[in-house]
């Protein structure tokens, strides 16, 4: 059953290289690449990011994926399941880990990473999730839904507030929360929500990007402020880290609507979508992310027009 679950899993890989294309898979094994090479130079001035890396890249990874419930019942051990294909996932990450931080960090990830699985198993629904969903508007339906699928995001939230004291500890935390993010805006809305405020595209556009991130900005002023004034020396830092991170977001939902099909998933926005969210910590590739944020724009305006040319004034 191992082994054919390792097929699987070689074959969905496959398969997901065909679809985004072999130009975006060489980029982003590139970009991947860059990611490293910036990890392996945090590590080494701070060698316990290696444990808070390998142990967030699990949790994420474990709350996003969908079968893990087919996993559970069809095979007999399934933690030895999860583990071995975490471990080979982070195995560039653990060779970062081992020639940066050293042996014993290596050693104390890997357990880390075995020992974090059953822990990552957090209900679908929680009361903290659903609690928290209740103060946010109907319109914001992206979020009502992310939270309630996520539950992972309030943790990470305030252990991002508890360790604001750590040097870069809490950017990590919003740049995680930000991966989530992305995973909200993913899946398309029906036409009949598209069209009920009678927006025209850029009108609408102008209007979505208000209220989210002004929600967003809300959501990670308290972790932002709380770290920017105990790192106060390094507040030029934060403060890049932090205008990136907004046009990070701004950009995934443009990434959205420019690929605009009523209540569909494009799997490809998932890729640029990873990269948008990269650039936020590789601050020269913030470039990219304001040149795609405004191509997208563009698109976006057009794929829309089709479905609000009615409301146009």
């Amino acid at each position: 059953m191992f082994l054919r679950l390792l097929n699987i899993r070689r074959l969905q890989t496959w398969r997901v290289i065909k679809e985004i294309g072999i130009f975006r898979f060489v980029f982003l094994l590139a970009l991947l690449g860059l990611l490293l090479g910036f990890c392996f130079q945090l590590f080494q001035r701070n060698q316990y990011l290696s444990f808070i890396a390998g142990a967030a890249c699990v949790l994420l990874i474990h709350s996003l994926r969908k079968d893990k419930r087919f996993i559970r019942i069809t095979v007999r051990n399934p933690q030895w399941i999860f583990f071995s294909e975490y471990f080979t996932y982070l195995l560039p990450l653990l060779v970062i880990i081992a020639l940066s931080a050293g042996w014993l960090y290596l050693a104390g990830s890997i357990v880390l990473i075995f020992l974090i699985i059953p822990l990552a198993n957090i209900p679908r629904k929680t009361k903290v999730s659903i609690t928290f969903t209740k103060f946010l508007s109907s319109y914001n339906f992206e979020w009502i839904a992310g939270f309630r699928r996520f539950p992972f995001i309030i943790p990470l939230y305030l252990l991002s507030l508890a360790m604001a004291f750590l040097p870069y500890v809490s950017l990590i935390g919003v740049w995680l929360m930000l991966s989530a993010f992305a995973s909200f805006y993913e899946e398309n809305e029906s036409l009949s929500m598209l069209v009920v405020k009678e927006y025209d595209a850029a009108k609408f556009l102008q209007w979505k990007i208000n209220t989210q991130l002004k929600s967003y900005a809300l959501f990670i002023a308290p972790v932002v402020l709380l770290y920017g004034i105990i790192n106060y020396e390094t507040w030029y830092i934060t403060i890049a880290f932090t205008i990136v991170n907004l046009c990070c977001f701004v950009t995934i939902i443009l990434t959205k609507y420019a690929t605009y099909r009523p209540g569909k998933n494009v799997p490809a926005n998932a890729v640029s979508m990873l990269i948008i969210v990269i650039s936020n910590i590789i601050f020269p590739l913030a470039l990219f992310t304001i040149i795609l944020g405004i191509t997208e724009y563009t698109q976006a305006k057009q794929q829309l027009n089709y479905y609000l040319d009615d409301f146009r004034s």
